[in-house]
C-alpha cells in the first residue's frame, strides 16, 4: 500500500532491506562498504529502534523514510548532532573554525534536510488521502 501510496504523490518508492546504524556513515567508502557488506538499500539510524519495539509488543511497523544523502555526499566527521538528535551549535562552530570550507558541504546538508522533508510531506498528505477515502486512493480500475 505505501508503495502505491507514494506512486499517487508522484514519488519513487524502493522497497528493500534497511541497514539500522548507530553511527553516522560520513563517507561515500563507508556508505559503499555498508551496502555491500549487508546489502542494504538505504542506511538509517532511527527506525531499528523503533521496530523492535513494535516488535516487542505485537505492534505492525512499516518504515517510511526519505533518503537525505545519496552515497556521493560526504559529511564532515565531527559529532554535529547528539545523540538526542539535536544539532549541536558549538561543536558546529568548533568544526566551522578549524575548517572554515565546511561550510559548503552543512548548506548542501541542509537543502538536502529541506527536501527530504517536503518528500515526507507529499508522501504523508497522499497517505492520510488513501486513509480518508477507505483505501480506494491512488488505485486504478
Amino acid at each position: 500500500v505505501a508503495e502505491d501510496v507514494a506512486r499517487a504523490a508522484g514519488l519513487r518508492a524502493t522497497r528493500g532491506p534497511l541497514l539500522c546504524s548507530s553511527t553516522v556513515l560520513a563517507s561515500p567508502a563507508a556508505k559503499r562498504a555498508a551496502a555491500t557488506a549487508h546489502a542494504s538499500v538505504a542506511v538509517d539510524m532511527e527506525s531499528g529502534a523503533i521496530a523492535a519495539g513494535a516488535a516487542a509488543h505485537g505492534i505492525p511497523f512499516l518504515a517510511v523514510r526519505a533518503i537525505l544523502d545519496r552515497v556521493e555526499a560526504q559529511f564532515p566527521p565531527a559529532p554535529l548532532v547528539g545523540p538526542d538528535g539535536r544539532v549541536r551549535p558549538l561543536e558546529i562552530a568548533r568544526r566551522l573554525a578549524t575548517h572554515p570550507g565546511d561550510v559548503v558541504r552543512l548548506w548542501a546538508l541542509r537543502g538536502m534536510t529541506v527536501a527530504a522533508q517536503h518528500t515526507l510531506d507529499r508522501f504523508f498528505a497522499a497517505w492520510f488521502g488513501y486513509v480518508d477515502t477507505g483505501g480506494d486512493f491512488g488505485r486504478q480500475g
